[in-house]
């Protein structure tokens, strides 16, 4: 594997199994460029913990951060560079970045919760009619 002289701001961390502990405690922001991500999973888990996130405009992504997400092109590197620097240079943008993540990440609970709920006596009917 070829070593990469990242910057001084910069942490690569390998695949991990402590999510929590091993990225989201040590992440103010999370860009996210993947062009294919069927749940959007690691934003919303970001977003659980109050931490913004950059993502390009994958479908994924697009559901399960929302409305207000920071969809950006992966390719637009200048316009990346430059919402970074407004997330980290601007104390209100970031806390309405951070508000918004928060509140999503409930929404998307809420919504789970209800889903799962709906979902419950429709899987215990398929289960007696199986067993009968």
């Amino acid at each position: 594997m070829q070593e990469i002289d990242y910057p001084h701001n910069v942490t690569f961390i390998s695949r991990t199994q402590n999510v929590l502990d091993d990225v989201l405690k040590k992440t103010k922001i999370a860009v996210v460029p993947s062009t294919i991500d069927s749940w959007g999973m690691f934003a919303l888990e970001c977003y659980a913990a109050g931490i913004p996130v950059i993502a390009h405009p994958d479908k994924g992504f697009l559901e399960s951060m929302g409305y207000g997400g920071l969809f950006v092109d992966r390719l637009h590197a200048k316009t990346n560079c430059d919402l970074l620097t407004k997330l980290m240079e601007d104390e209100a943008y970031f806390a309405e970045q951070q508000a918004y993540a928060l509140r999503r990440a409930a929404e998307v609970e809420e919504l789970s919760k209800t889903q799962l709920n709906d979902l419950i006596p429709k899987m215990q009917a398929l289960v007696d009619k199986a067993v009968k």
